[in-house]
């Protein structure tokens, strides 16, 4: 779900999960376009193999209608919001639906995602950074307690703050907690310090169903012995620099090729490839240099690898 800006990684990301995905499932983007031309919708779905469909404007609306003034400038975008409506806006009535942020890379099957028993009313989430970083003895631990008590996290809650890049849940299950977190966004921002992630983990709070961190494996992660044991399914690239800016570590030219590809097969349907500047690319090389941060410790990487494995080994599937 994205607008016209986020496009081309999207393409990519709705590519590999069509590659990845069963034959029963389908792959659809949601785009917010006001130029989505027959030409157009054409070559992206020869592109990806799936199905392209613009946001419908009652969706728009509703969402600057509800949004303070000036929100999207200081907080998020209004293309991030689109998933709190995905059950809505889908055409077709779903057993299952699994959402994936654009900046994704799809690496093994899906179909265990599709396939997995989860309980009526919970949502399929991966623990984030701020939940294995919620433990004592490890960095920030005071500072991400304090963020998840704001958004009325009990101490049983702390360790099951996720990620929201991958989620997976019921259609009835999304049409409960979509409207619910845009309303605690508008109401309470300053609780909400990653935006609609923020909102959704104080939404479901209690609901969830605990996956391994193979289907949400954080770029962060890369370059531990980990990330080759665990083979995840699912690479997800946050941060500033992204894997379509070029080959930089811990991704390899393996990661940016598919952009590459992508930028061939989409040519005439007016996606735009946005790249970082050079300057940014270049002082992404000398960041370690001038800022060391947790990774730069080996006590610290390794207790991160083994929280990671730790991790991958109590969760399913």
């Amino acid at each position: 779900m994205c607008d016209d800006g986020y496009l081309f990684p999207s393409s990519v990301c709705a590519k590999q999960a069509r590659a990845y995905a069963p034959e029963s499932a389908d792959v659809v983007i949601f785009i917010e376009t006001d130029e989505l031309t027959d030409e157009r919708k054409r070559i992206l779905e020869d592109a990806t193999g799936a199905i392209v469909r613009t946001v419908p404007k009652w969706l728009i609306e509703k969402l600057d209608r509800s949004v303070p003034e000036g929100f999207f400038r200081t907080h998020v975008n209004r293309a991030a919001l689109f998933r709190l409506f995905v059950a809505h806006i889908l055409q077709e009535s779903y057993e299952r639906i699994v959402y994936l942020d654009g900046d994704i890379q799809v690496r093994r099957s899906l179909a265990p995602l599709l396939t997995m028993t989860l309980p009526q009313g919970t949502v399929g989430v991966v623990p984030d950074w701020v939940a294995l970083h919620s433990a004592e003895g490890w960095p920030h631990v005071e500072a991400n307690r304090a963020y998840m008590k704001k958004l009325d996290f009990l101490p049983e809650h702390w360790s099951s703050y996720f990620n929201s890049g991958v989620m997976v849940a019921s259609p009835d299950t999304w049409n409960d907690i979509g409207p619910k977190a845009l309303d605690f966004l508008i109401t309470r921002p300053e609780a909400c310090r990653l935006h609609d992630q923020s909102a959704l983990n104080h939404v479901c709070r209690g609901r969830t169903t605990r996956l391994s961190l193979r289907w949400n494996f954080l770029r962060q992660y890369m370059p531990l012995p980990a990330y080759k044991i665990v083979d995840p399914a699912i690479l997800h690239f946050v941060g500033r620099l992204k894997p379509w800016d070029g080959a930089y570590y811990p991704w390899t030219k393996t990661e940016f090729q598919p952009y590459v590809e992508m930028a061939t097969a989409l040519k005439g349907a007016g996606v735009r490839w946005n790249r970082k500047s050079m300057s940014q690319r270049l002082a992404y090389h000398f960041k370690p240099f001038l800022r060391r941060d947790e990774f730069a410790d080996a006590a610290y990487r390794q207790a991160m690898n083994g929280a990671i494995l730790e991790e991958c080994r109590k969760t399913q599937p």
